[in-house]
Formats: C-alpha cells, sequence, structure tokens
C-alpha cells in the first residue's frame, strides 16, 4: 500500500498499513512515537508521520 505523506490516516488505516493491531497503534501514540492532528473531536495521523515511524522502526510494509 502506498503513503500519500500529506493524507490524513485514522488509527484503523494505520493499524491495517502496519499490520499491527489498533490497540498498538493508540499505544505508539500515548508514547509519543506517532505524532497526531486534532480534526474536531477525533485524531488523525499524516502520513509523512507513518513514514518517519516506518524509518525509525524498519516496520516492514
Amino acid at each position: 500500500m502506498e503513503i500519500n505523506k500529506d493524507k490524513l490516516y485514522t488509527a484503523n488505516e494505520v493499524a491495517e498499513i502496519l499490520r499491527v493491531s489498533v490497540a498498538t497503534i493508540y499505544r505508539q501514540i500515548d508514547y509519543m512515537e506517532i505524532k497526531t492532528v486534532k480534526v474536531g473531536k477525533q485524531y488523525r495521523i499524516l502520513g509523512r508521520e507513518i513514514i518517519k515511524y516506518i524509518q525509525r522502526n524498519g516496520a516492514n510494509v
């Protein structure tokens, strides 16, 4: 799956991209491993933050 660096993704979408559970994504957000932006009352993750996370952690996507 190609990650658009300027797109906003939900935690569910990021979990699917990284092939991990949604709980893992929320844990990474809590640990400040993945930065988020707030849109209304919900949080979203920029594609560039997903790319940075993959580069730092060597995730196989």
